[in-house]
């Protein structure tokens, strides 16, 4: 499972071992503060997937304020994903990884 080992600073490190991978896929919920039309939603998801990071992504059904991206952590992260999205002139925060 998990080694933990002290540094010269005295804080505990993670290191993981060849029986457990890192898990570098990860799932972030983002909460839309705006209604958005289908285009619009849709014009979303596709800036979102050619992001280099984001496998995928989807508006939840029956609760469009919701968005449901796939990511790779070791390329991007979620903070950068609401970025993006705020760039794009959407209110969006993390609703949850």
């Amino acid at each position: 499972m998990y080694a933990f080992t002290e540094t010269a600073t005295d804080l505990p490190v993670q290191a993981y071992n060849d029986s457990h991978p890192f898990a570098t896929e990860c799932f972030a919920i983002i909460y839309l503060a705006d209604t958005l039309d289908k285009q619009r939603q849709a014009s979303v998801i596709d800036k979102l997937t050619t992001t280099i990071g984001i496998d995928s992504a989807h508006f939840t059904p029956g609760r469009d304020h919701l968005l449901v991206a796939r990511y790779n952590r070791m390329q991007i992260r979620t903070q950068d994903i609401i970025t993006q999205l705020h760039q794009q002139g959407l209110k969006a925060v993390i609703a949850g990884c």
